[in-house]
């Protein structure tokens, strides 16, 4: 099994409060200089965004690559729920993106600038549903949060996610909680934790 040192969660040009120079090639170049050979590439459902990756990323061994840093990215994205709960999700390329975008779009703003994270007037099992039937996967995002997050808002991930719990394989911790402190949940116990930066450069 090959080990890679990565990030999967971070925010690009469109998410309002980034830095202008939050692009591929930059994200790339900077991402190499930190040791990271894999990185996500955040706001995927963001259009203006969805188009400057297509225009800087080849695909390749199953994600997608920067060539001239060499750094490869996986499709990554966050969304906002009805309940004010954040999750991240990763999808396995383009055309499953777009497809996703189609379904969302009645449901909340996803283009234009500051709209990186867009909020949904959906709840989370329902962008679950969504998620998985475009072949996607997801998970809470910062879950230990004061806001925005799972067990900010509900006692359980089965509680928030309801029919879909049981496909929840990951659990992002963020930079606020430890891996000891959530495996004192026991419905954590069968589930991947992530520490990730939530990057904005």
């Amino acid at each position: 099994m090959q080990a890679y040192d990565c990030d999967l969660h971070i925010h690009g040009l469109y998410s309002g409060g980034t830095s202008n120079n939050m692009i591929i090639p930059t994200i790339s170049k900077q991402a190499r200089l930190k040791g990271l050979q894999l990185v996500a590439t955040g706001d995927v459902l963001n259009k203006e965004w969805l188009e400057h990756l297509k225009k800087n990323l080849v695909e390749e061994d199953g994600c997608f690559k920067e060539e001239e840093a060499g750094t490869y990215f996986v499709l990554a994205g966050e969304v906002n729920d009805a309940d004010n709960v954040h999750h991240i999700f990763f999808m396995p390329d383009f055309a499953s993106v777009e497809e996703l975008r189609s379904r969302l779009m009645r449901f909340g703003r996803l283009d234009g600038n500051g709209f990186g994270r867009p909020t949904l007037a959906l709840h989370a099992d329902q962008i679950a549903e969504l998620i998985i039937e475009c072949n996607g996967i997801l998970g809470p995002a910062h879950a230990f949060t004061p806001y925005y997050s799972v067990f900010s808002h509900f006692d359980s991930l089965k509680h928030c996610y309801k029919d879909f719990a049981e496909q929840i394989g990951f659990i992002e911790l963020g930079l606020s909680a430890d891996s000891y402190f959530a495996d004192l949940i026991a419905e954590n116990h069968e589930r991947a934790f992530l520490t990730l930066s939530l990057i904005h450069i």
